[in-house]
């Protein structure tokens, strides 16, 4: 976060060709509250997080009439209306958003994300009974808060969706690692983290040798230090021959990266399929939901409408 001295001199700069407005991303809620107490009022803030972050930032603050939030993976027509929305406010009048009546957290902040998020589950739902049409996400009218309270029983039995299932989530990124727990927890998995490929294996190993059952599904990074995903899921194989597994894990990749030659190497490696980054909360349930039901056909294709669905969401934007 800049100095306010810096922050003020680019914002002054900026304002002689228009409404000045200031990005930023949430990587720590503390350091983002200091920065929008250090933007003067003459600018607008533009902040883009994922759910669990934008809720605990609105639980940290009023409802400030020069701050708009946008969730991630960002939506053009999003980004478009939050600055939109900053411009017509100081157009009226510079508001003292340091002074703002709200008081206190506005409640319907954090419900309105939590209708996003149901509504990006809403398409993921209505892809999956389309099998293969895409799933649009909507712009026209407040579509994410009717989707919200259209589906009120939904967002019920989705936290017992996979109550029982065991994941391991392999990932060295703290916000990886935060966003997917948001989405697993929620559902009613239980959840353990390993910071690496080596400690997944450990894990893995000893779960193996006290003859307790495997973990429904390993999440598994790609780049991670000490040691990579694809080495960590060799030796994971290789040790489910020698303690002879009855059922081998289900192992997802996780990457940024596609093409043949990732596709190659992790199929080389074991993986069973993989997901890429981004993804949306109810595109990883979706895939967690298909391995604890048997139906995730991953790299073999033969999935059905589960299939068609997963590779459908897997793609950001939708």
């Amino acid at each position: 976060v800049p100095s306010a001295d810096k922050l003020a001199g680019k914002i002054e700069q900026a304002s002689g060709l228009g409404i000045p407005i200031v990005l930023a991303d949430i990587e720590d809620t503390e350091k983002t509250l200091n920065l929008v107490k250090q933007t003067p009022k003459k600018a607008g803030v533009v902040i883009f997080g994922l759910p669990y972050q934008l809720i605990d930032f609105h639980r940290r603050t009023s409802d400030l009439r020069n701050v708009q939030t946008v969730l991630r993976p960002v939506k053009p027509s999003d980004f478009l209306r939050a600055a939109w929305k900053l411009a017509n406010v100081n157009a009226l009048g510079e508001p003292d958003w340091m002074h703002d009546t709200g008081g206190e957290c506005d409640d319907g902040v954090a419900e309105r994300l939590r209708a996003a998020e149901a509504n990006a589950d809403h398409n993921a739902g209505r892809a999956a009974a389309d099998s293969g049409a895409s799933a649009s996400p909507g712009d026209e009218g407040d579509g994410a808060t009717a989707a919200a309270a259209s589906s009120a029983s939904a967002e019920d039995l989705k936290h017992e969706l996979l109550a029982g299932m065991r994941v391991l989530l392999v990932e060295d990124n703290v916000m990886n690692q935060q966003m997917a727990k948001f989405s697993i927890i929620r559902s009613g998995a239980e959840l353990e983290i390993a910071q690496h490929g080596k400690e997944a294996v450990d894990m893995v190993s000893s779960r193996l040798e006290q003859k307790l059952p495997n973990y429904d599904c390993v999440l598994m990074d790609m780049m991670m230090p000490v040691m990579d995903g694809a080495t960590a899921t060799v030796l994971i194989r290789e040790l489910e021959k020698k303690h002879g597994a009855e059922k081998p894990h289900a192992i997802v990749g996780l990457s940024a990266n596609v093409g043949p030659e990732y596709t190659d190497k992790v199929k080389k490696a074991g993986m069973n399929g993989s997901l890429s980054k981004p993804f949306y909360p109810a595109t990883l349930r979706n895939v967690l939901e298909q391995v604890y039901k048997g139906t995730y056909a991953g790299f073999s294709g033969k999935g059905g409408k589960d299939a068609a669905a997963a590779d459908i969401q897997s793609k950001p934007g939708n």
